[in-house]
């Protein structure tokens, strides 16, 4: 009797082991069946949507995924894309040329002019949460999962949150000039590169920095 139900305990842990395996197999299988393919000239952001006692917590991944074939399983997970190349907003008056424009930026100055600006503003999305040099400052930065968090996943959004930023601090810094200084390139020129800091120092937080702000005329 006792040999039995050695025999049958022996039989349900064999058993047991390899509906395990076959299970394991089978999310395996089923992640790379659904897989995302990250295209070169993007960051992938994995997001798990269910919280399981086993494997990665709930939210987005910090660490952007690189280019290439990735894991995925419906209703548990998806990734998100977000371009990892140079990005430009232009701040025109040729909105003709430029759509995206509502027009160049008017700053006031200190006596009371009105000058028309066209800037371009160049900037990227950062991979991964970190440290970066601005000017003589070092700021901590987040990466892509800040970047959907604090501001979506629309990259509408993430474009006007730049552009709104960008606008009030050069109107800001720039309206620091009368209109004799404005046309100084040293003394204006000065004022941009303290306004592309200010304009890091509230994105860098979700994971944006700003490489380049260009007076075009």
């Amino acid at each position: 009797m006792a040999e039995r139900e050695d025999a049958h305990s022996h039989i349900l842990i064999k058993l047991s082991v390899w509906i395990f395996l076959l299970l394991i197999l089978a999310v395996i299988a089923l992640s790379y069946i659904f897989g995302v393919v990250v295209e070169p000239g993007y960051i992938g952001v994995r997001q798990i949507t269910v919280a399981l006692p086993l494997g990665p917590k709930q939210g987005f991944s910090d660490v952007g995924l690189t280019s290439g074939y990735h894991w995925n399983i419906p209703f548990y997970s998806r990734i998100l894309f977000i371009p990892k190349t140079l990005q430009i907003i232009h701040i025109h008056r040729d909105t003709s040329l430029y759509p995206e424009s509502e027009g160049a930026l008017e700053v006031q100055t200190t006596d009371g002019s009105s000058v028309l600006v066209d800037i371009s503003v160049v900037f990227r999305y950062l991979e991964a949460p970190g440290t970066t040099t601005v000017g003589e400052k070092i700021y901590s930065h987040g990466g892509p999962a800040d970047l959907l968090k604090g501001l979506g996943s629309s990259q509408k959004m993430w474009r006007n949150t730049v552009r709104k930023v960008s606008i009030d601090e050069l109107r800001r810094a720039l309206g620091r000039l009368s209109t004799s200084e404005f046309y100084i390139p040293q003394k204006r020129q000065d004022e941009i590169k303290e306004a592309k800091a200010n304009i890091n120092s509230k994105l860098l937080k979700f994971g944006i920095k700003v490489e380049s702000v260009l007076l075009r005329r």
